[in-house]
């Protein structure tokens, strides 16, 4: 299940989502396809996100010609794209954690930002099933996981029994400048599973996507 975007309809919605999903750049077919409406259809609505700055085309230089000497574009999700999806936490989140971090070193901030981990899991714990000490979450707890994470503004899933992807940050801005405010989710994620989550693929790192592995 998607959000609708407050500035575009469902269709334009689930389109930014298939390509925020993708590991690579798709053609419009596969768009098509993907969103269930006609190759017409869904240029026109990628037309509209690429004049919003959302979508964008790759290697439009060295696109390939098909036999009737049209070219074959293929479009990916911009950092604009991304951030629609976290604009309602940007607009105050970097201010007020830089507040938070203001004459502290890395070590102290990073346990503030475990400590607000901890505070924002408090409101959540009804949520999910109490988590078993000493064990790892199972499969349905770590399901519940992801749907807690997308009502935060994620879109998140559950990738297999033990693990978690996300294909954006509420806080990518705020983490590149400051690793430590990963400590947020990691934390949450501990708290209502009873598990630290190893954090083994990151966007800040290089990644295409945040992957949490319990």
């Amino acid at each position: 299940m998607t959000h609708t975007l407050p500035f575009a309809g469902q269709t334009q919605t689930s389109l930014l989502h298939v390509l925020m999903r993708s590991d690579t750049a798709l053609p419009i077919d596969d768009i098509a396809t993907k969103i269930g409406v006609t190759k017409t259809a869904a240029r026109q609505h990628i037309l509209n996100l690429q004049q919003g700055g959302y979508v964008q085309i790759v290697d439009p230089g060295i696109a390939q010609k098909k036999s009737r000497g049209r070219p074959t574009f293929t479009y990916e999700i911009s950092r604009e794209g991304r951030e629609l999806f976290t604009r309602h936490y940007a607009l105050f989140s970097e201010k007020m954690i830089m507040l938070v971090k203001d004459g502290l070193n890395e070590k102290q901030f990073k346990k503030k930002m475990q400590t607000l981990g901890k505070s924002l899991a408090e409101d959540l714990v009804h949520k999910i099933p109490k988590p078993k000490r000493g064990q790892s979450p199972d499969a349905s707890t770590v399901r519940q996981l992801a749907r807690i994470l997308r009502d935060l503004g994620y879109d998140a899933h559950q990738d297999a029994d033990n693990e978690i992807t996300a294909h954006n940050c509420v806080f990518h801005k705020l983490a590149e400048k400051h690793d430590a405010v990963c400590e947020v989710d990691l934390t949450i994620m501990q708290k209502l599973t009873g598990k630290k989550p190893e954090h083994t693929e990151c966007m800040v790192r290089d990644g295409n996507v945040c992957r949490f592995t319990f």
